[in-house]
């Protein structure tokens, strides 16, 4: 008994060994090997497969299922493919890569980074506070301010004539006034007119001031003025002598800058053939004899009206000239020159306050 246990043995070997040479020779895929993480088939040949087998069959670690004894088969051991760099058994080694450097590249430096400035503290100044210039009032303004308040005062006007009849209710308050360089020499004129009162009782004054301060009374006149651009006034007359036909005469006046006052020219006024004949009419009508008579003779542009030019100073009677040499005449002092048109204020305290206030 003690010699067929052996035998037994030697046999059951023999017979493990001839099934593993028999699987391992069958024909099979080839397992991938793993290397740097590329996937390649092994270069497949009989002799591999064989050591294979080899090693499989004569390991020291393989151990045959004893089947004598009767134990349980153990679970198949699994390989895992090899990986290069991998190691079995223990920590696994850690490789230093380097990372790669582009060809031609060098190393940046790092960019520096500025210091922050701190700005220094700001020092607050109060701003310096200029003393304010007032205009200075010119002494024009002084002296027409004084006039004003004087009429208002007085009633009265530079020279004594009225400027308020207190018996028939007239207050001085309604007259009017305005400032303005009407005679075109540089300053101001003061310009009062008398409106408070009936219509043939008006009348108008232009105040200067000379260059030593004094009030200089440049014109005095009926209150119908017209300005024109070149200095030139006409001055409408409060009635008409003659039957002109709607129009009124006039006087016209030109400043003279070396007395400093406007010379009166000439006195205008106009006979109107319509009218003549209308006035005619009433007095046969009256049997009366007619006033006027119509100098044919001087309208040579058949314009239905003739004029008279009284110069001034002149003591001679002013003949009738046609409408033509009238036009000629008038527009050697005005030509083509604008009308001037100004605003007067009422002859208040407040307005007459107004022209030396600096607000």
């Amino acid at each position: 008994m003690k010699k067929i246990l052996p035998i037994l043995c030697i046999a059951a070997v023999l017979a493990g060994c001839g099934k593993v040479d028999q699987a391992s020779s069958s024909k099979s895929e080839p397992l991938p090997v793993v290397k740097g993480g590329t996937v390649r088939m092994a270069e497949d040949t009989s002799q591999s497969s064989e050591e294979t087998s080899g090693a499989r069959g004569y390991s020291e670690n393989y151990i045959p299922p004893d089947t004598a004894r009767g134990d349980e088969a153990k679970e198949p051991t699994t390989f895992k493919p090899y990986v290069a760099g991998e190691r079995t058994g223990g920590a696994p080694t850690v490789t230093s890569i380097p990372r790669p450097v582009k060809p031609g590249g060098s190393s940046k430096p790092a960019e520096s980074v500025p210091t922050p400035v701190t700005p220094p503290a700001r020092t607050t100044t109060a701003p310096t506070t200029e003393p304010t210039t007032v205009p200075e009032i010119p002494a024009e303004i002084k002296a027409f301010s004084g006039v004003l308040g004087d009429i208002v005062k007085d009633g009265t006007v530079p020279g004594g004539a009225s400027a308020a009849n207190t018996d028939r209710g007239e207050d001085v308050h309604d007259n009017e006034f305005f400032i303005a360089d009407v005679d075109l020499d540089g300053r101001d004129e003061l310009v009062f007119i008398r409106s408070n009162t009936s219509a043939e009782d008006r009348y108008a004054k232009i105040y200067g001031v000379g260059d030593e301060g004094e009030l200089i009374e440049e014109l005095s006149s009926y209150s119908a003025l017209t300005f024109y651009s070149n200095g030139v006034i006409t001055v409408e007359s409060a009635d008409s002598e003659l039957p002109g036909g709607g129009f009124m005469p006039y006087t016209l006046y030109r400043y003279d800058p070396s007395t400093d006052t406007y010379d009166n020219i000439a006195y205008v006024t106009a006979l109107d053939r319509a009218e003549v004949e209308r006035l005619a009419q009433e007095a046969a009508e009256n049997g009366t004899e007619p006033v006027y008579t119509y100098p044919e003779e001087a309208d040579t542009s058949d314009s239905g009206k003739v004029y008279y030019i009284a110069p001034s100073g002149s003591s001679e009677s002013p003949q009738p000239i046609d409408k033509t040499a009238y036009d000629e005449w008038l527009l050697s002092y005005i030509s083509n020159e604008e009308v001037m048109t100004y605003s007067s204020s009422k002859l208040s305290e407040d307005n007459i306050k107004a022209l030396t206030s600096q607000n």
